[in-house]
This record gives structure tokens, sequence and C-alpha cells, in this order.
């Protein structure tokens, strides 16, 4: 609704004469006079700053009577009637739930109602998604497991019923304690479904370490899958080499404090990390990414449910990873030969798309083609992406949007797109969107367990993507016919406003601040990643000649109607919890971005982690304060970093890769000067690597708890506060020397 037309309303409504009753007759010309409840042919006949219910209304609302005039501008929840909420639109929208706890006992909170149970009739299969357990003896583990329909789509809030299959596990309910007594496979049911249970998870489990010994248990994080045959070398006052068991463990007496354990096998990262503490340890290690092969979904998007307007775009991509330290602004997508030819947009071109972003104009659409479609496809168009092998998730976002809310956005960011991005074009990229997200629909498909296959070259071409060293580049791509058919779709909306108070942006390497900030809303899967339900975004200014680090407030933060925000607060909207997303851990990520052009580091991520149960119309955040970047001089020569970590940090993570390997340094903020062990093939990849990155992060817990045994395996969303990211190169905080 427009101001216009509620002051048109307010001219015309003297002397009309109207019907009176839901089942009076109406004349149709009249203006302003039926009142809330009552019969309507249009919304000319309604109450300023109510509408009448018909289907080509932009708030139509499904659940309410047809032709019947309800009161839809709002400034308080009193002007809504029974079941409706003010939100910050100044809107009266359904009331949503977001917790089991907001509906009556024998409901649960489906996709924002209140609902009936789940019907089980549909449950065709299950899976358990807690992660494989490498634990010690004593440690309690919480199980889950999701129930699937015949798509293959997770049904919420469906309860299990779990069993161990040997006494190495005990279970009660929905935790299972370790006992030390070697392997136990977990078996769920979903309870009320008789004969049904999957059973494709297990807890390993270790007696306790005896007196003066230390034990190391080495694990491949996304599988889960214990290491052996690593050279493992443990620095005390003495230095031993060890061989991990079949069981990816070693063990050892250990005379003094432990200065370092440093893990290398072929295949994997190597791993160092700096004064562990403790005498019971497990240390994830990353396999080293295949770059000849790649796993992916592809599939329509269905926006049925979207009213309709000028502009139909999407966006899919497969969940962020579980590992806060891999956490990254842009994901890998496949790249996709587009032709565009949109007259009312001015934009004339052909040239690689990211193959995620669907969209079209009108009946135009620019995303159907044999490349993206496997078939006659139903929705927008066809959509491929890059997901990782393994269990995984997906999510959508978009929308349908109007001609001039494209021309505005894009008068402020409009740049030639070329055919590969920058970090910087891609940032301004999420400036660009983060608009459309932050009004736009949502939909997930929450549970995924994909294989990857050999690349294919990327048309035209034959390149030999067997070669590590070509099918690192844009001449091969993903085999999108071996990528598993995942049809997404656009279901539920926005609904949920928050104004979020947030911390001051911090400081650039280079002076300044960060110009950008992103609040985006997750829901944490467990074994699977993180899926987004929300987005909002501020700049420093819009004006770039006044830069104080406070983000400016948006003049209409949700829609036309809405008041303004005043600076320091970001405009938040979300989905309710959907899509087989019920019931998770749910996670805010703060992130800052540097947009400006130019320099060595186009783009230094800043985070901050917030977990939280539910959204309300406010969040004050502002009492949080990011990490500063860490600042260090590593010389490859000595093997010696000198580091200067932000005051706060709990530890720093030192990243080197290069073609022929990746080392991941682990240390506590504590150490000011860090003595790399000497290990040549370790040492060779920082002598001379393609990318290096320095970490900085705050925990909730001591340092040495990343490396504890006794705690289970698996994302904890209390656990990491804060990250920041610094590109190391020859000059700057992070020196390679």
């Amino acid at each position: 609704m427009h101001r216009a037309h509620y002051l048109l309303l307010s001219i015309f409504a003297v002397g009309c004469r109207c019907g009176a009753g839901p089942d009076a007759p109406v004349d149709p010309e009249c203006v302003g006079c039926v009142a809330d409840g009552d019969t309507c042919h249009d919304s000319v006949n309604c109450q300023v700053g109510s509408i009448c219910n018909v289907l080509d209304e932009a708030l139509y609302e499904s659940s309410a009577p047809d032709h019947v005039c309800w009161r839809v501008e709002c400034d308080r929840d009193a002007d809504c009637v029974a079941d409706k909420t003010c939100t910050l639109e100044r809107l009266c929208r359904p009331t949503l739930c977001q917790l089991d706890a907001d509906c009556d006992t024998d409901e649960r909170c489906l996709a924002g109602t209140c609902a009936d149970a789940p019907d089980l009739s549909q449950l065709a299969d299950c899976a358990i998604v807690t992660p494989i357990q490498w634990v010690s003896s004593g440690t309690k583990v919480p199980l889950e497991a999701v129930a699937l329909d015949r798509d293959g789509a997770v049904i919420p809030n469906v309860a299990f019923a779990f069993r161990a299959t040997t006494d190495a596990a005990i279970i009660d309910g929905t935790v299972a304690t370790a006992t030390g007594a070697d392997f136990a496979g977990l078996v769920a049911s979903p309870v009320g479904v008789p004969g049904e249970e999957c059973s494709n998870r297990g807890i390993r489990s270790f007696d306790p370490v005896a007196p003066g010994r230390v034990r190391v248990i080495l694990v491949e994080p996304t599988f889960g899958q214990p290491i052996s045959s690593a050279d493992v070398t443990i620095a005390a006052d003495t230095t031993q080499s060890l061989t991990s068991d079949q069981r990816g463990t070693v063990e050892a007496a250990v005379t003094g404090t432990i200065t370092s354990i440093t893990v290398e096998r072929a295949g994997f990262s190597t791993v160092t990390v700096l004064r562990p503490g403790g005498d019971d340890l497990r240390i994830p290690v990353p396999r080293r990414p295949d770059p000849t092969r790649a796993a992916g979904i592809r599939g329509g998007v269905d926006m049925s449910k979207v009213p309709s307007s000028d502009v139909q775009a999407a966006v899919v991509y497969s969940a962020r990873p579980l590992d806060l330290f891999e956490y990254r602004a842009f994901p890998n997508v496949d790249l996709v030969r587009t032709k565009i030819d949109a007259e009312q947009l001015d934009l004339h071109r052909e040239g690689d798309l990211p193959g995620n972003l669907v969209f079209g104009l009108g009946e135009e659409e620019f995303t159907r083609d044999s490349t993206r479609c496997a078939d006659d496809e139903p929705g927008l168009g066809c959509f491929v992406t890059r997901a990782p092998a393994g269990l995984t998730a997906a999510w959508v976002t978009g929308g349908e949007y109007t001609l001039s809310q494209i021309s505005d956005a894009r008068d402020g960011y409009a740049t030639e797109t070329p055919d590969r991005y920058t970090p910087a074009d891609r940032a301004r990229l999420i400036q660009f969107l983060s608009p459309f997200l932050a009004s736009g629909w949502y939909g997930a498909r929450a549970y995924l367990d994909l294989d990857d296959a050999p690349k294919v070259p990327a048309p035209p071409g034959d390149a030999d993507c067997a070669d590590p060293s070509v099918a690192r580049t844009a001449r091969c791509r993903g085999d999108f016919d071996g990528y598993v058919q995942t049809p997404m779709a656009l279901e539920h909306r926005a609904s949920i406003t928050t104004a979020v108070k947030v911390p001051e942006l911090p400081p650039l390497p280079g002076g300044g601040c960060a110009g950008t900030m992103i609040v985006s809303a997750y829901a944490a899967l467990t074994g699977r990643g993180f899926v987004l339900m929300g987005i909002g975004s501020a700049d420093d200014s819009s004006d770039r000649t006044r830069v104080d680090c406070v983000v400016e407030g948006a003049r209409r933060p949700f829609g036309a109607l809405s008041k303004p925000l005043d600076d320091g607060f970001v405009a938040l909207t979300s989905a309710p919890p959907h899509s087989g997303l019920e019931g998770a851990d749910k996670l805010l990520v703060l992130a800052t971005l540097d947009v400006e052009p130019g320099g060595t580091r186009p783009l230094d991520l800043n985070l901050l982690f917030v977990p939280f149960e539910r959204l309300d119309s406010e969040l004050d955040l502002s009492s949080r304060r990011f990490l500063e970047p860490a600042a260090a001089t590593v010389s490859s020569s000595t093997g010696i970093v000198t580091s200067t970590p932000p005051t706060g940090a709990t530890g720093v993570r030192l990243t080197a890769t290069n073609a022929d390997g990746t080392w991941i340094v682990y240390a506590p903020a504590s150490m000011s000067r860090i003595d790399l062990p000497d290990r040549p093939a370790a040492r060779a990849v920082l002598a001379d690597p393609t990318f290096a990155m320095l970490q900085a992060f705050e925990l909730n817990d001591e340092y040495a708890s990343l490396w504890n045994a006794r705690q289970p395996v698996g994302f904890d969303p209390e656990q990491m506060r804060a990250l920041v990211t610094t590109q190391c190169g020859p000059d700057g905080p992070c020196t390679l020397e």
C-alpha cells in the first residue's frame, strides 16, 4: 500500500454511499467506506490502512476470507485483528511461531505455523546425522537423526529412539555415553513407525589414558574416518616420531610439556598444533581437495507461491561447512555461458555467469537451457551449483522485483560484469543483491548425501581434466550430468523483521574501517552445514567522505511504510525455520567486508558469531566487539613467526597452501614468537605459497578445548565467538618474508 493511495481514499471517502455488513450489496465505486470484516469488491472500497483481500493484492492473505476488508497498516499490535502482529514493516502479518514452545502442547511449530505433528505415513527412509565419534570414555554425545519422505525431503520434528549395537556406548534417550569398550554402531528408529530404522553412524570410544602418557586421535573431519599411517611428531623435552595405527591413534610416554604436535600424511593437509595442553587429544586433519573431482546439485526453482512482478530471480547454494575456520564470503560456483537480451534493463551481453543464479524477465527465462536443465523442468529456470561430497544441505532465496527496484540498485553498483570475478567484484555483487535477498523468499533441502565425480572440459574445449594443474582452472568444470537432481522451491517469505543494533565496524589493516556489514541468520544442521534463513546489510555511509565506522541507518528498512532506522542498526529479515530446519540450532553471523578495489587484500573478512533461539523485533548486539586483524611476520627461511594477536583473541591459525600441499598451524594467542617445526615438505609450502592467511579467533572456552577428546565430535554453536581473517603477502599486517 502506498501513502498516495491512502490519501486518495481520505479525499473521496466523504459522502460515499456504501452497503453495510458482510452480505450487503456494495457499490464497486464506493471509496473508503467498507468497514474491516465487511464485503468489498476492491481495496478502494476499504478504509485507510486496509485492503480488500483479493488475489491480485500484493498483501493478499490466503488464510483470510476473500473479498473482505481487513487492516494491514499498523503502528502497534492492537491495530491488527486477532492472530496478526504488527511487524516493523508497519503491516499486520500472521503471528508466527519460531519454537515448539510457542505452540500448544500437542502442536509443533512448522514453517512458522502451529500445527499437528507431521504425517508419518510419508516416511520412506531415515538417516543418523550425528558425526562419527572418536571420543574418550565418559564422553556424552547428543544423538540426532532425520526422517525422509519419498522425495528425500526432511520430515520435521520426528522423534527417534536410539540403541547401540555393543556395550561401547550406553544410550539414555537421545544421549550416548562412551564406555571405553571399543566400537558401537548406532541404530535409530522413528517413534511410531514399526520396522523402520537406520544405522549409518557409530561411536569409537577409548579407555582413559594412563598417567604419564599422551594419546593423539587423528580424524578426517568431513567423513569422520580415522587417519592411519600418518607421521606424527610430538615435541616436548624430547622429540618422538610415531606412526598412527588403524584406529588413527598414537600413544606415547611424554616427559615435560608438549610444545608441538605435527601430523603429516600424503593426500592430507599437514597440521601443527602448538601447546595443545592435556593428555587425551583429538586433532582434525583435513583431506586435501582433489581438484580433478567435483560434486553438485541441479534442478529447477518453483516460484509459484511468490507474487508476480517484472523480474524473477533466485540463487541456490549448498550449505556452508560447519567448520567456522572455513567460513568464506564466496563459496565456489560453476560458471555457465549465458546470453541476456533485456531491453527493459538496457542489458545485452553474453558471458559466463554463476550457474547457481536463476532469473527471468516477464515471460523470458534466461537460465533455461540444455546446459542447466536436465529435462523440461517446471519453474523459473534451472541451476547448477557446486556442493561438497558427503552429507550436506542446500538453500534457495529470491523473489520477484519491479524494474525500478533493479534499476535503482544497479545505479549504485553498476559495473560491466566480467567473465572472471575478483573478490572486490563479488563483494559488490553481495551489496547489489542484499536488498533483494532481504525482501525475498526462501526454501531448503535439509538433507543431501552426494558423491563426487571426475571433472569434464568446459565447453568449448578438450582440456585434460585429470591433470590437477589443468583441473584447477576454468577450463574444467563439474560434470553437470552427474549432479544430483534437486528441485528447489521458494515457499517461505522472509516475514520475521528485526532491527539489529550492531557493534562499530572494525578497523582495516591499511587504516579506516570496513565498509559494509552483513548480518545473516543460519540454521546449523547437525552433520550437514549452515543453511541461510535471513539476511540484512548496511554500509558505513552512502557518502564515502563521511566515514565514522558506524553503519548508516536505512530510510525505509522494511518497505515503503516502515520507519527509518537510526545509525548503528541493520535491518534483518528472516524466514521462520522451515523445510526440515525446524529444531536446528540457529546462529547469527555478523560479517564485515572491505569492497574498495586495489591493494593486495581486496577482501578481509571479520566475523562475529551469536547463537539465538528466536528473533524478536529488536536485538542489541552493540556490546560485542570484532577482533582487530592479527599482525605477524612469517619467515619461511627460519620458520619463526612473530605474532601480535588482537586483544581478546584465544588463538591464531596460519594457513599456507600451494599445488604441492597445505600447512595449517594453530597456536595460543599468548605466544608472541612461534618456532615452527622443521618439517621440509611443510617448510617448502610456506616458502612458495599461492595463498596464505592468518586468522585470529576468540572462543568461549580455553584454547585447549579445541583438541579435547573428552568432548563430542561436531559443531558447538557456543564455542566460537569471533574470527578475523587477513590475507598474507609481501607487506601488510601479515607479512611473508
